[in-house]
């Protein structure tokens, strides 16, 4: 500002000096006085167009006010003995107004070059925030599925393709309490491949993995609702778990199922062997008494019935209370009989 100042004082001050008067009779005081009166002005000027630069470059802009109308005052009684005294002023305020006009065209001028620089600069920093806001949309889809894909194979039983263990815990615990919630009826079927120790040492292991797989995809093929749920239990046993089923219809459908496995051919290295299993069934209305593994339990006891008495058939549970305590017995007597297979 101080350099606009300078400039616009040598431009405007010399001719306007020139015609005053004589330049024989242009003393140092005229001079002075015309540049003091002229700077202050011009100052007055800018304080009243753009008073934040002032309160930015000076602390008190009050100050500057009244040190300037102390220094005009001053000039102004050493002028009156100056017989150009009136010109002299008159100059200074053409000058101050040339000058603030001038440092304010300037100002103005220097905004919209510094404001076309920033509107490019917020234009360029949007469009990089834009494209890393879809990069980082992207990364958070990525992200999302590959989250959801770990949790199907946390679910997921790798050899047969369905639900694991775990996946049944979470669910039978949620829809039995859906079910006590709404006493609506829930049903389990334990499903036992039969003999199937003997099927793996016979033919091997492949064909043991291969059995597992076959009775997996006509467990699917007959419980396909759309909340059946069926889960590979471990090792030859498989578990359905029906909600809104009364057990009577999952008896039925279990039995549909067992002769489907029953009379379907399984084919290992170009034979025909017979694959059979066993089916356990329980299903109640959850009360206020029960606990899950009374149903869990009760299930298990209907599949074992079934393989004490022949295997390859289907039972339904009749007694569900304090089943608990009895099981371990049940299978502590068939395994020490050699049944449990």
């Amino acid at each position: 500002m101080l350099k606009s100042w300078l400039a616009g004082y040598v431009f405007l001050l010399l001719p306007a000096v020139a015609s005053a008067s004589d330049a024989s009779s242009t003393s140092f005081p005229t001079l002075a006085g015309l540049t003091i009166i002229a700077i202050f002005l011009s100052a007055c000027f800018q304080l009243w167009q753009h008073p934040d630069i002032f309160r930015t470059s000076y602390r008190s802009p009050v100050f500057l006010v009244l040190l300037g109308s102390l220094t005009a005052t001053v000039i102004w009684a050493k002028l009156t003995m100056i017989p150009e005294t009136l010109s002299i002023c008159g100059y200074a305020l053409i000058l101050a107004v040339m000058q603030a006009l001038t440092g304010h065209w300037i100002r103005v001028a220097g905004f919209e070059k510094v404001q076309e620089l920033m509107l490019r600069e917020v234009a360029q920093k949007t469009a990089s925030l834009e494209e890393k806001n879809l990069e980082l949309k992207s990364t958070q889809k990525a992200l999302r599925i590959a989250n959801l894909e770990l949790k199907a194979l946390s679910f997921t039983d790798a050899l047969t393709d369905t639900y694991n263990r775990l996946y049944f815990d979470r669910q039978f615990l949620t829809e039995w309490q859906r079910a006590r919630r709404e006493q609506e009826p829930i049903s389990l079927i334990l499903v036992d491949i039969d003999h199937f120790k003997e099927l793996n040492d016979q033919h091997g292991h492949l064909a043991g993995d291969n059995a597992l797989k076959f009775v997996t995809k006509l467990l699917k093929k007959g419980f396909q609702r759309g909340n059946d749920i069926a889960c590979r239990y471990g090792g030859e046993e498989f578990v359905i778990l029906l909600p809104n089923t009364v057990p009577e219809n999952a008896l039925k459908q279990a039995e549909k199922v067992r002769r489907s496995i029953e009379s379907q051919p399984f084919y290992h290295e170009g034979k025909a062997l017979n694959i059979t299993a066993s089916f356990g069934v329980g299903g109640l209305v959850p009360q206020p008494q029960h606990d899950p593994l009374d149903l869990l339990n009760a299930t298990d006891q209907a599949l074992y019935y079934v393989k004490r008495n022949g295997r390859n058939g289907c039972h339904q549970a009749t007694r569900y209370e304090g089943v608990t305590r009895s099981t371990c017995s049940e299978h502590q007597k068939l395994s020490a009989s050699g049944n449990g297979s």
